[in-house]
């Protein structure tokens, strides 16, 4: 079956800092909505560090996140605030350590929905769309198949634009298809993006997801499952597996998420 997360899905995102005090930052908040209307989401932080930090604190939009830890010990930290983000919202990140502080501003986008396909679909070349989510600078989509003999492919695509087209051979017999879009706020998925974080090295991101599952011609078989979303570390890691091969900054981040 699709691979999970290696989080919980009101997860956290990972943080680095090199050899250098040179903090690293990735993170941001996240909403997720099903097929059936229902909600998740909230805003992961988490930071890592070499040499280790005395002194940490965590904010977003002025609300201090809980302490995970006792600093002073380790040279990774998590923080996490469990409130759903309402669409069109600012989120602004303040982090103050012994070594410098950072700050970074995102949005979530805006609501939207997935507009093809709705419910069903025949097998061969599909188009999935979706509506425009304001303040989306891109949109990062998650393909996951399954036919009624258990074969499975998974796949990822990113677009600045409001639907991406998969060719016959994908869908290639009757099964199931999930579809999670996810607007993105932040830097944009294209060469040299870099980060979007002050006085630190990161990625400071708004997310907004739609999900959508799909019946492929006429299955023999009721789905068993159905997926978990995915959390804001693995939309975030996604995005870095992308622009990893030409961009220094989001690789060395890459390798200390791994």
């Amino acid at each position: 079956m699709r691979k999970v997360m290696l989080c919980t899905l009101a997860l956290i995102l990972l943080f680095g800092c090199g050899k250098k005090e040179n903090l690293y930052i990735v993170g941001g908040p996240f909403r997720h909505e099903d097929d059936e209307g229902e909600k998740s989401g909230g805003t992961d932080v988490g930071l890592l560090c070499d040499p280790i930090l005395n002194t940490i604190t965590v904010s977003v939009n002025g609300k201090m996140l809980d302490s995970p830890g006792t600093f002073g010990f380790d040279y990774s930290y998590w923080f996490h605030d469990t409130v759903i983000p309402s669409p069109n919202s600012e989120h602004k990140l303040e982090v103050s350590t012994d070594i410098g502080d950072a700050d970074a501003t995102c949005n979530v986008p805006g609501d939207f929905s997935i507009t093809s396909p709705v419910d069903s679909a025949q097998v061969g070349a599909l188009t999935i769309s979706w509506s425009i989510a304001s303040e989306a600078e891109w949109y990062l989509i998650d393909i996951y198949f399954i036919d009624t003999y258990d074969n499975e492919q998974d796949t990822t695509l990113y677009t600045t634009e409001t639907s991406v087209n998969l060719p016959a051979a994908w869908l290639y017999a009757t099964g199931h298809l999930d579809i999670e879009v996810y607007a993105g706020d932040g830097p944009k998925i294209e060469s040299g993006s870099g980060g979007n974080i002050s006085g630190a090295k990161g990625y400071w991101f708004g997310t907004n997801c739609r999900y959508a599952s799909v019946t492929v011609g006429a299955p023999a078989s009721p789905r068993s499952s159905m997926p978990k979303a995915k959390d804001q570390s693995e939309v975030i890691k996604m995005y870095l597996e992308e622009i990893a091969p030409y961009d220094e900054e989001a690789a060395e981040i890459l390798e200390l998420m791994e």
